[in-house]
């Protein structure tokens, strides 16, 4: 009976944590996205890995190798599923991304009434993308 009630308190825990309400990050302005975009290096699937088993260690997980030597299976699998993720985000997915209009452009065209011209935006713009 006593290990029933851990289990159902590990269970509501988990319930519990699944409830709790998303703070979406606050918006970046485009200068900055403009500027710190360049300077990212980019994501290694090895580096997260292994910020991910540093964690599980300070959570008291054991990620030590096995008695025998080899590698701990479930410290592998971290390091294949972040490998996995990380493939699908950076050869499957898409982000498909809106700017609003009305942003300033300088054009150059010719003609009467309706006027086809051709330019370029003049000062940074924010759009909304979706990955999927």
């Amino acid at each position: 009976m006593e290990n029933n009630i851990g289990i159902k308190n590990i269970l509501e825990n988990i319930l519990s944590a699944l409830k709790l309400k998303f703070n979406p990050p606050s918006p970046i302005p485009p200068e900055i996205i403009y500027v710190g975009g360049k300077m990212r290096q980019g994501m290694s699937a090895t580096q997260i890995a292994h910020r991910i088993i540093s964690r599980q260690q300070e959570a008291g997980i054991p990620i030590e190798r096995l008695p025998d030597g080899n590698y701990n299976p479930a410290m592998m699998m971290e390091i294949i599923r972040v490998e996995e993720i990380l493939n699908a985000l950076l050869t499957e997915a898409r982000i498909d991304v809106v700017i609003p209009p009305g942003i300033p452009i300088a054009g150059v065209g010719t003609g009467v009434g309706v006027v086809s011209v051709q330019g370029a935006t003049i000062d940074f713009a924010k759009g909304v993308g979706i990955i999927s």
